[in-house]
């Protein structure tokens, strides 16, 4: 009789466990993905078939030799994110943000396109205080849905919100305690001006110590109370409203109520408000200015009088796939709409084809931005410099105003071009201003807003070719996610088949080559020596451009005001260019160099695509790097500041800022660019070293078995 060899049960139970824990990824067809549609570059059924490609790769993997692999953290991660990739693809709907500034007029424009008052607005300084989407459903009325926040959810937005006036380990402090810290208003303003009143102060970081370093703005009016409220409708209401875990609470409203619960209702003598706890609201809608296709994202205006607002949009920012933000024609910069533009730019890439412009109350222009101030700078001139910093083509530019589109109609649902052009002092002949005039796109633009507003075309936009540019922007995002998986994936797998075949000498030669990687890590965050030379030279090289003469100091010493205002911007724009030169030839180089000297002579152990092992590696990173602008974040310093003249020039010039002032404030400048400079390059020096250290990591890691015999 056949007898079971002994290690039969173990490899069935092995076996079992991987089959067990092997991912369940599904293959993809076209018809999965209704997003999505054929392009000139790509068709749906090439991107389908790069999927499942990845899908059989990861099929593979469970049935050969290498199948433990699935169980390690790293290989996890590639099928967590092939399975979010799947995710993005077969979503029914794409999301696009309504965003802007306070009283930017979006929900108003927005219910203008729609033809319907569907979304709120026109109330107080803010309306919107809770995300709100718009959907497109069947039927013949308008339904409203809450949907209140969990738990974590609540955790995050109280963090953030002590955050915003300074409040530190708030994980500590009971909501009474916040409660009771913010009812006592001699404490609080002891904390805002910096001077610590007590003990208990110590647990709280000023607001003079946190705007020194980060910049931030101080409180704003409506932080403490909104506070206190949303903590005491956290007590009053949370146990029944707040789920600890799973989906969280949905209610039914009515649509015709909307308005209390989206807007901000203060009343501190009042019980609580529960509406604090919504995290979103969805109204469903019958409209046909909604695509099936789309889920319109209604974000609260940035730059109001208190916090959450803003909290609340950058939260939802990498949810959406695209946007539409709405900035007044008379202020198109604000610190928040840049703060948005350049998490927008960071998640998508690029902002073409994702994000809209669109300006509005371009009525409340006056003759001087239309035609030319003094200097015969116009609105047009302040648009073209926006889409150019923010690389948006000026397809993607809208003009919109509900004045002109509230006037009477005439031939075609027109405006009569005779009153159009009356509100902005323009002959009805000829009523495109000279300097919009000389950009087609921008001429077609303006015309498109005296036809009615900018509502048909902005409406056209969003029926249309929101739809296409996003559709196509996923699928582009989508085949270049799939690709690093699929590289990764098998890179993987090759570290892991060379770590097998090389046994036990390539692992002493990884663990030596880890163990100096380790020592440069250690070496790099501890020494200030180590950068201190480079430091003071770029500091000096930066001050020769700004002062390369005596008699340059001179002349800068007797500047106005008004000379000095011009004068700093051509010294923005040369120190820029400087720091950018010396970064690539007089500090990249040598201290990438310092260090390939000391990782040089290390066993050759292949890692990534290197065959030439660590010293390799960090030569190639050494290349790489000696552009700064491709790897510098937003924390990299530049000398660029529009608000540091603000309130110097002009009627409110302020007679104690002179030319001494200005290079001392220069001399500051200087001293801190350099120190965030060479902090950057720290940052990045050790980040490309850790990531050497977890490839040789790889060649030395040792799985533990997976199933006990």
């Amino acid at each position: 009789m056949f007898e079971e060899p002994t290690w039969a049960p173990r490899f069935r139970r092995l076996e079992a466990y991987f089959a067990m824990t092997a991912p369940n990824l599904l293959p993809l067809t076209a018809a999965d993905c209704p997003l999505l549609r054929d392009t000139p570059t790509l068709k749906v059924s090439e991107l389908t078939e790069q999927f499942n490609e990845l899908v059989k790769q990861v099929q593979d993997l469970a049935g050969s030799d290498f199948a433990y692999l699935l169980n390690r953290a790293d290989i996890q991660g590639v099928i967590d994110d092939i399975q979010r990739v799947r995710g993005q693809l077969t979503r029914p709907r794409y999301r696009v943000g309504f965003l802007g500034t306070s009283q930017a007029g979006k929900s108003t424009t927005f219910n203008n396109v729609l033809q319907e008052t569907i979304a709120q607005s026109g109330i107080g300084d803010a309306t919107t205080s809770v995300i709100t989407r718009f959907r497109r459903i069947d039927g013949d009325r308008n339904r409203f849905t809450l949907r209140y926040m969990t738990e974590d959810q609540y955790k995050d937005r109280r963090e953030k919100l002590c955050k915003a006036l300074h409040i530190l380990n708030v994980g500590t402090k009971s909501n009474a305690d916040i409660i009771g810290y913010l009812s006592n208003p001699q404490q609080l303003a002891a904390v805002q001006s910096g001077n610590a009143a007590d003990a208990e102060d110590e647990q709280f970081e000023t607001a003079r110590a946190r705007r020194t370093r980060s910049g931030e703005q101080s409180v704003l009016p409506d932080d403490i109370p909104y506070l206190r409220d949303f903590l005491r409708a956290y007590e009053a209401h949370g146990s029944r409203l707040i789920v600890k875990a799973g989906q969280p609470k949905e209610a039914e409203a009515p649509f015709e109520k909307r308005a209390f619960y989206l807007n901000h209702i203060s009343d501190p003598s009042g019980p609580p408000s529960e509406n604090l706890l919504l995290w979103d609201a969805e109204v469903g809608t019958p409209n046909p200015n909604i695509p099936y296709k789309l889920e319109a994202i209604d974000c609260p205006g940035l730059g109001s009088k208190r916090s959450v607002d803003t909290i609340m949009t950058k939260e939802f920012l990498p949810h959406l796939d695209g946007a539409l933000i709405f900035l007044m024609a008379a202020q198109l910069r604000s610190k928040d709409v840049v703060e948005i533009l350049e998490i927008l730019k960071a998640h998508f890439g690029k902002l073409e084809g994702r994000v809209w412009i669109v300006v509005n109350k371009f009525d409340m222009l006056t003759k001087e931005p239309l035609f030319g101030d003094a200097q015969g700078k116009t609105v047009f001139d302040l648009i073209h410099e926006f889409i150019h910093d923010y690389q948006i083509p000026a397809e993607q530019i809208v003009f919109t105003s509900r004045k002109i589109y509230e006037l009477p109609r005439v031939q075609d649902d027109r405006v009569a071009i005779e009153t159009a052009a009356a509100m902005f002092g323009v002959p009805s002949a000829d009523p495109i201003p000279p300097k919009c005039k000389s950009d087609r796109v921008l001429a077609n633009a303006f015309q498109n807003l005296l036809n009615d507003g900018g509502i048909s075309h902005l409406r056209k936009l969003i029926l249309e070719t929101v739809s296409d540019s996003v559709s196509s922007q996923i699928a582009q995002g989508a085949r270049k996610q799939l690709r690093s998986l699929q590289e990764e994936l098998t890179h993987r797998v090759e570290t892991e088949q060379r770590k097998v075949k090389g046994g036990r000498q390539l692992r002493e030669q990884a663990i030596t080559c880890h163990d100096t990687v380790l020592e440069m890590l250690l070496e790099l965050g501890t020494r200030t020596e180590f950068f201190r030379p480079l430091a003071d030279h770029l500091e000096q090289k930066l001050y020769e451009k700004l002062a390369p003469s005596e008699q340059r100091v001179r002349v800068i010493l007797n500047m106005t005001v008004d000379d000095l205002s011009k004068q700093f911007r051509l010294h923005a724009e040369t120190l820029d260019q400087t720091l950018d030169d010396l970064m690539n030839a007089d500090v990249i180089d040598r201290l990438y160099g310092e260090v390939a000297e000391k990782l040089e002579g290390l066993p050759a152990v292949p890692i990534a695509k290197c065959a030439g092992g660590v010293y390799e590696a960090w030569q190639q990173c050494r290349r790489e790097d000696r552009d700064p602008k491709s790897w510098r974040t937003r924390d990299f310093p530049t000398f660029q500041s529009g608000d540091l003249f603000s309130g110097l020039t002009g009627e409110e010039v302020y007679a104690g800022f002179d030319g001494a002032a200005y290079l001392d404030l220069m001399k500051e400048k200087l001293r801190t660019a350099t120190q965030q400079a060479m902090h950057s390059v720290r940052v990045q020096m050790r980040r490309r070293l850790r990531t050497i250290e977890r490839e040789l990591s790889l060649l030395i890691w040792k799985p533990e078995e997976a199933v006990q015999a």
